[in-house]
Formats: structure tokens, sequence, C-alpha cells
């Protein structure tokens, strides 16, 4: 059987169609496997958290592991690629020289309240763990109306 000039023609259109459409799937497919959470994805786990971490295990271990939540999901998020040995602070310091002052001042009250615990061995007490929770929830609320969502 012979195929007419114009029946070939088609043919070659339809297969170099969906040899495009293939790649572009397998493109999309490539890059939303790639993709990293938004920031309400990992801001939306850090309240969470606290409030169980509160309940298990205490105010205290609380504190310092969900501030440190914060920090990797800050550094991440901007995706700055910090030095292991860097400390808490120094972390911080880098991460804050990259937001607006409101949302820096934030941050820094929570590491006022994270640092006597983490390193001076006090004890959290519920104010201090009430305290945390309202900054975090600013933070949260702060990052997401300056550009929440990645």
């Amino acid at each position: 059987m012979k195929l007419t000039l114009e029946t070939q023609f088609w043919i070659t259109i339809n297969l170099i169609l969906i040899a495009l459409i293939i790649i572009l799937t397998i493109n999309l497919v490539k890059k939303g496997l790639k993709s990293t959470p938004s920031r309400t994805v990992f801001m939306d786990t850090w309240i969470p958290s606290f409030d169980y971490l509160s309940r298990m295990n205490g105010f205290s271990e609380a504190v310092i592991k969900v501030f440190n939540q914060v920090i990797e999901g800050l550094k991440e998020d901007m995706g700055l690629s910090l030095r292991k040995s860097l400390t808490a602070r120094e972390c911080l310091l880098i991460i804050c020289s990259h937001l607006p002052d409101q949302t820096r001042h934030k941050l820094m009250r929570l590491y006022s309240i994270y640092e006597p615990i983490r390193f001076g061995g006090r004890t959290a007490e519920e104010r201090d763990a009430q305290e945390f929770r309202k900054i975090l929830l600013e933070l949260i609320k702060e990052i997401k109306q300056s550009g929440g969502g990645g």
C-alpha cells in the first residue's frame, strides 16, 4: 500500500507533535520533582512542632528544636549554603542580613529566648514558651505577607 504525499506529510507532522509532547511532559515531570517546598509548607510545620514538643518534651526542648527548624527552613528557602562550623548566632546574622528590618527584629527576639535556654542552661518557663510562640506566629504572618509561597 502506497501512502500519498499528503498522508506522509500529516504522519510526519503528527510524529513531530507527539515527540514534542513527550519531551515537554518529561521536562515538566523533572522540574516538578526538583521543586522545593514553598515557604508556606515549611513554615506551617513550626507551630504544630512547637506545640507537640512542648507537650511531649517540655518548653526548653520545643524552643531549641523549633528555633533550629526556623533557621534551617529560612536558610534553605533563601538558597544559602552556610558552613556547618558556624554557630547558630552566626547563621542567624547571615540570614538576617537578607531580611527586612521587622522580620530581622522578630528573629532576633526568638534568638533572645533561645540562647539562654540552649547555651545558658536555663529552663524555659511557660511565659517563655508563650512569648516564643507569639513571636513565631508573627514571624510566619510577616514572611507570608512579604512574598510567602517560595
